[in-house]
């Protein structure tokens, strides 16, 4: 059994999957379209269980395959703005943050983007399977805190204009967290000391921090910066690629040991794709299944799977949340709507699409022709057709 990474602040037994609940932002939608078409009742959403340790790099690649996106466009993960403005009421910069929720924006998409590596030719739903499948394990290197740290300073060095702004230059939520560590499920009361811990621990890593650039730390980071910035280099050679690997290698599992693990302090992830037609997700948590051990103090002992409020789960859904659990694979459960299309004009567009893909001929729309609609929908990847639940994703 593999067990999740997570605070231990709000359960008593050992989280092992959870039931996501994801659902667009319809507001201005063509319902009569959406009802007629595209077999939609209340919205577009899905129910999914996911391995607990599922962080939320992963969870994108999920929300492609659900929503039937390819991964043309940029993402982020987001607070709800309640929630930033509860983590700055004590007049702190961001910078406190950062590291732990937020990215520091560097502008360095090899690393942002460091698994996006879909070869020409290569079957794009078997590489959409590998990246949302157990177990996690996150690639990049600037997400993890002390890098964090060190890019800030970089910002309040060359613009310290940004670090007085509360809201600051954050690109959105770190994705190598996991879900757990950053969403509370329906039913669970936050904790109030949650933050008060959390202050704790970011103390100690400042003292930590601060010891490992007089220790070397420093000139770590910057021969590392030296060595990515070689990867773009025509006259790198095999030999310098290698020492790179390694020092990334290196770097990644020191940084990681000096990470904090964050608190979960939201209801709501908004998460936010394609910038330009502007498409929303709020993700919620609508429950927790945990194992229950005979032996709380060991995890080899018999165990039963209980729910968020702690009552043992009926045998078809133990069934389904076995299957998760062993495979480490999602699986949804719900469906309402067909998929959307990707560069279809955000929902309203989808709309219109779906209106023409049926025969209607719509002026002056960019969806004139039914048949050329069909067509570029197909070439998008999408079939018009229901999601399969109940099966491992």
């Amino acid at each position: 059994m593999r067990a999740s990474k997570f605070t231990g602040q709000h359960y008593s037994d050992l989280p092992m999957v959870l039931k996501l609940h994801l659902e667009i932002n319809i507001e201005g939608a063509d319902m009569e379209a959406l009802r007629k078409y595209g077999k939609v009742e209340k919205g577009i959403s899905r129910d999914v269980l996911v391995p607990a340790d599922m962080d939320l790099h992963a969870l994108h690649y999920v929300i492609m395959k659900l929503f039937g996106w390819r991964g043309y466009h940029m993402h982020k993960f987001e607070f709800p703005e309640k929630v930033r403005a509860q983590l700055f009421t004590d007049g702190e910069s961001w910078l406190k943050y950062a590291g732990i929720y937020f990215r520091v924006p560097m502008g360095d998409e090899d690393d942002l983007y460091w698994d996006d590596d879909l070869s020409k030719g290569e079957d794009f739903d078997e590489w959409l399977r590998e990246k949302y499948k157990a177990p996690y394990v996150y690639g990049g290197i600037n997400e993890y805190l002390f890098m964090s740290r060190w890019n800030a300073e970089k910002i309040e060095f060359e613009e310290p204009f940004m670090v007085e702004s509360r809201d600051g230059p954050f690109d959105g939520l770190i994705e190598k967290n996991c879900i757990i560590n950053l969403l509370l499920p329906k039913g669970v009361r936050k904790s109030t000391t949650a933050l008060k811990y959390l202050h704790e621990e970011i103390e100690d890593r400042r003292e930590m921090y601060t010891k490992c650039l007089d220790g070397g730390l420093g000139d770590a980071l910057t021969l590392y910066d030296i060595g990515r910035k070689m990867l773009t280099n025509e006259t790198a050679t095999e030999e310098n690629l290698d020492s790179y690997s390694e020092m990334h290698c290196g770097l990644g599992y020191v940084l990681s040991s000096a990470d904090v693990i964050p608190e979960p302090i939201s209801y709501l992830i908004d998460y936010k794709y394609d910038f330009g037609d502007g498409w929303e997700i709020a993700v919620t948590m609508d429950n927790v299944y945990s194992a229950r051990f005979e032996d709380p103090d060991d995890t080899s002992t018999d165990y039963k799977l209980c729910d968020v409020k702690g009552a043992e789960i009926d045998s078809a859904l133990l069934d389904n949340v076995m299957k998760v659990i062993n495979k480490g694979r999602p699986m949804c459960v719900a469906a309402d709507g067909l998929s959307v299309v990707e560069d279809a004009g955000a929902i309203w567009g989808y709309c219109q699409m779906l209106r023409s893909y049926n025969g209607e001929v719509l002026e002056n729309s960019g969806y004139e022709d039914p048949e050329s609609t069909a067509d570029w929908a197909l070439s998008q990847g999408w079939r018009g057709r229901k999601l399969r639940t109940g099966f491992l994703m």
